[in-house]
């Protein structure tokens, strides 16, 4: 009995302790979103929105280093062309210092948003929605947009833009083949297959409910 009565108090406040302390897994998930949220905010405010910073390499081996272009519409120093009153295109897809671009940023921005609401729901009983299946499409098809714009579009655009700017003596680093880039559309394929799997689970679960 006392060997009982010593270990009950030791017990009684650890189970104590631990239940105030405990945080549901879909609320962790959901502060961690937050946080991403507040760190593209600070990574936005401190970007220069007069500027686009390009990794840009030589077309040929052995070409010099050009300074100025064009009245000093732009300058390269390092590898690294910095474009003045870019276009839109430009600054969101350029690349300063190797960081995420600017477009990159909106889609995270916009991927923690969708998370951040449904993780609420996923402390619900009934797990099996419709709007939770409909939102990790939507995330899937988020990550695609942004391999698909980059590959597509902004690409050709932008090394365009790079080769013009120095007479054809430079080219945008990211033109080539980009191994990143396809990873990232295999997420977004992966992620709204996932989604697919997640609305026909949806869809069993209501004809169950009917049976019953």
């Amino acid at each position: 009995m006392k060997k009982n009565s010593f270990w009950a108090l030791p017990a009684y406040l650890w189970k104590r302790v631990t239940h105030q302390y405990a945080v549901p897994f879909n609320r962790k998930l959901r502060d961690s979103f937050w946080l991403l949220l507040l760190l593209i905010a600070a990574e936005y405010a401190q970007r220069n929105w007069d500027q686009a910073t390009l990794t840009v390499v030589p077309t040929e081996t052995g070409t010099g280093t050009i300074t100025v272009y064009s009245n000093a519409t732009a300058t390269l120093k390092a590898g690294s062309l910095v474009v003045n009153n870019p276009d839109l295109i430009t600054l969101l897809f350029s690349d300063p210092g190797g960081r995420a671009s600017f477009f990159t940023l909106l889609v995270l921005a916009i991927f923690s948003m969708i998370v951040i609401i449904i993780c609420p729901k996923l402390s619900d009983q009934h797990l099996f929605r419709k709007d939770i299946s409909r939102s990790i499409r939507w995330m899937g098809s988020l990550v695609i947009l942004d391999a698909v714009i980059f590959e597509f579009f902004a690409k050709r655009h932008i090394n365009q833009l790079v080769v013009a700017i120095t007479n054809n003596q430079y080219e945008w680093s990211k033109r080539g083949f980009n191994t990143m880039v396809l990873a990232e559309a295999y997420i977004g394929v992966v992620i709204f297959a996932a989604g697919v799997l997640y609305h026909k689970g949806v869809k069993m679960r209501e004809e169950q409910d009917l049976t019953i």
